[in-house]
């Protein structure tokens, strides 16, 4: 999974894995990329999770924005990281059903 900021206002990502772990807290203030990697069997069996909060939240809000989806395979997943937004923006080898998968207009 590649994090990939595209904003200059700080914004703090959380992903919550299928199998209920979660990363810590990253925190962007710049345009940059992140790696993390997502291991184990039966990754689609429930959704990873995207969250974010912005400058003027805390993580003890309610994230600004979210994505989830049921992902499956062995290959790169990139989400696109905005001031107010996240989403999926490209993947190779990866099956994505039920969620945001990419095909936002």
């Amino acid at each position: 999974m590649v994090l990939n900021s595209q904003t200059y206002h700080e914004v703090t990502v959380e992903v919550e894995f299928f199998n209920g772990t979660k990363s810590d807290y990253i925190v962007f203030d710049r345009p940059d990329t992140e790696k993390l990697h997502i291991k184990g069997p039966f990754c689609a069996l429930k959704p990873t999770i995207v969250r974010i909060w912005n400058e003027t939240t805390t993580v003890k809000d309610k994230p600004i924005a979210e994505t989830q989806a049921f992902l499956e395979g062995m290959g790169v997943i990139t989400y696109q990281i905005a001031s107010n937004d996240v989403r999926i923006g490209t993947r190779f080898g990866v099956m994505c059903s039920f969620g945001d998968c990419g095909n936002r207009g």
